[in-house]
C-alpha cells in the first residue's frame, strides 16, 4: 500500500503520520489548530480587511528593480520606494490597520483616503520608515565587517519597531559607553532605542530524536521539523531548517525510512532554511503543510508548527539582524506558547493557506517576552530558487 508523509496541523506541531491512499485524512480537521480557532472571529475579519488594505497601500508605492543574484533558478528581486511622509504600518490590538505617518498635515492628507475604511486609522510618528531603514542597512554593514567587534558581540538582535516608530537594538549588557559608541558609528541616529529584555535566539535543532513526528538527517541523526511545500524544477519536496549539520547531499528519514535528499541550503544573509527533494514516490507532502505566501505586518496574528510545540502569537518586527543574519521577522509568544529544541524549521503561517517563513529560532530573558525569529517566506524562494505552493 502506498505510503504518504501527510502533515496534520496538530496542537502539539507537526505530526507526520501514514495513511493510506483511501484515507481521507481531512476529514474531521477542519477549522482546528489554526489562527481562526485561536482569535476571535470579528478580530479575524478586522485583520483580513487591514492586509487587504495594507496590500493596497504597499501596491500604491513604485517598484525599484534590485540587480539579480546569480545561481541557478535565481529571480530578481524588488524593493519598494517609500514616500518621506510614510514611517511604516502595522495592525493594532483590534486587527485594524494603523498608517503611520510623518507628523505635518499636508503628509496626513496624501493617506487620508485610506480611512474613509473604518478599520484604518493615522498615527503621527516623527521617522520616515526610509531612515529606520538606512540605520538598518548601516548597522548590517558594520556587523557583516566587523562580526567579532566589540559593537557585534554586545548585540543580540536589532530590528524596525514600526509600532514605536524606532529601531530596537536588544543588547547582551545596557552600558551608556557602549550606546555612545554606536550612535556616533550611525552617525548618532536618534532614532535607536537600547534595551535588554529578550536576550539572543537559540537554534532549536536537536539531535533527541522523537517518534512520528520529527525528519531527521541520516548522517548526523539531527531531529528537526518539516516545514513548508515547495518544489524546484518540477520535483516536490518541501522547506526545512538551514542550520542543521547538512552534509551534500544529505539523505532525509522519516520513522526511519529515507524518503528525500538535500538539494540545497543557505543559512546566511535572510535565509535559514533548506530545500529536500522527495526521493521516494511512496512519499508526500500533504497541502495543509503549503499554501501561497501570506501578507506580512507587525501586529498580524500567526501560528508556528514545530514537531513539539505549535506556537501563537503576534508579529512584532518584520526586519531583523542577528546573529550574523538580516531582515527576518520576529513575533511574540501568546501567553502559554512556546518552541522548544528540534521545532527549528516547521512553518509559520498567517491563516489557513498563507505561509509566512519557517523558524529560525527563539530568544528569551527570565521574565520577558518569548519572541520566536524566522525566515521569511518570500527570501527562501529567491535565495534557493524554489516555488512555495
Amino acid at each position: 500500500m502506498k505510503r504518504r508523509v501527510t502533515t496534520i496541523l496538530t496542537g502539539i506541531g507537526f505530526i507526520v503520520m501514514q495513511f493510506s491512499c483511501s484515507d481521507n485524512f481531512l476529514d474531521g480537521f477542519s477549522g482546528a489548530d489554526n489562527v481562526e480557532s485561536h482569535y476571535s472571529e470579528q478580530f479575524m475579519k478586522n485583520q483580513e480587511q487591514a492586509l487587504s488594505q495594507y496590500r493596497q497601500l504597499l501596491d500604491s508605492f513604485d517598484d525599484v528593480p534590485l540587480k539579480a543574484k546569480s545561481g541557478k533558478g535565481k529571480r530578481a528581486q524588488t524593493d519598494k520606494i517609500y514616500p518621506e511622509s510614510y514611517g511604516g504600518a502595522y495592525i493594532d490590538g483590534d486587527g485594524k490597520l494603523v498608517i503611520c505617518v510623518t507628523d505635518s498635515s499636508t503628509n496626513a492628507r496624501s493617506f487620508s483616503h485610506y480611512v474613509n475604511d473604518s478599520n484604518t486609522r493615522l498615527k503621527a510618528t516623527q521617522y520616515p520608515l526610509n531612515t529606520l531603514k538606512d540605520v538598518m542597512e548601516r548597522m548590517n554593514a558594520h556587523i557583516k565587517e566587523h562580526p567579532d567587534g566589540a559593537i557585534a558581540k554586545n548585540i543580540d538582535f536589532f530590528a524596525i519597531d514600526e509600532q514605536a516608530n524606532r529601531v530596537i537594538v536588544d543588547v547582551k549588557q545596557l552600558d551608556k559607553g557602549y550606546e555612545v559608541r554606536l550612535r556616533n558609528l550611525i552617525a548618532d541616529a536618534s532614532c535607536v532605542v537600547f534595551q535588554d529584555k529578550h536576550g539572543s535566539f537559540d537554534e532549536l535543532a536537536s539531535t533527541s530524536l522523537q517518534s512520528g513526528a520529527e525528519i531527521v538527517a541520516n548522517s548526523s541523526g539531527q531531529g528537526f521539523s518539516l516545514g513548508i511545500r515547495a518544489s524546484l524544477d518540477s520535483e516536490e519536496g518541501f522547506i526545512t531548517t538551514g542550520h542543521a549539520a547538512w552534509e551534500e547531499g544529505e539523505s532525509v528519514k522519516y520513522d526511519g525510512d529515507v524518503f528525500a535528499k538535500l538539494v540545497n541550503f543557505q543559512n546566511s544573509g535572510s535565509v535559514d532554511a533548506a530545500f529536500c527533494e522527495i526521493t521516494d514516490s511512496d512519499f508526500e507532502v500533504n497541502a495543509s503543510a503549503g499554501g501561497s505566501i501570506g501578507t506580512e505586518a507587525v501586529g498580524v496574528k500567526v501560528v508556528a508548527r514545530g514537531y513539539n510545540n505549535t506556537a501563537y502569537g503576534e508579529i512584532w518586527y518584520t526586519n531583523v539582524s542577528s546573529n550574523g543574519l538580516t531582515n527576518m521577522s520576529a513575533f511574540a509568544f501568546d501567553s502559554g506558547s512556546t518552541l522548544t529544541n528540534g521545532d527549528s524549521g516547521g512553518g509559520v503561517f498567517v491563516r489557513a493557506g498563507g505561509v509566512l517563513g519557517v523558524i529560525k529560532g527563539k530568544g528569551s530573558e527570565p521574565g520577558q517576552t518569548n519572541l520566536c525569529i524566522y525566515s521569511k517566506a518570500s527570501k527562501i524562494q529567491d535565495a534557493l530558487g524554489v516555488t512555495i505552493n
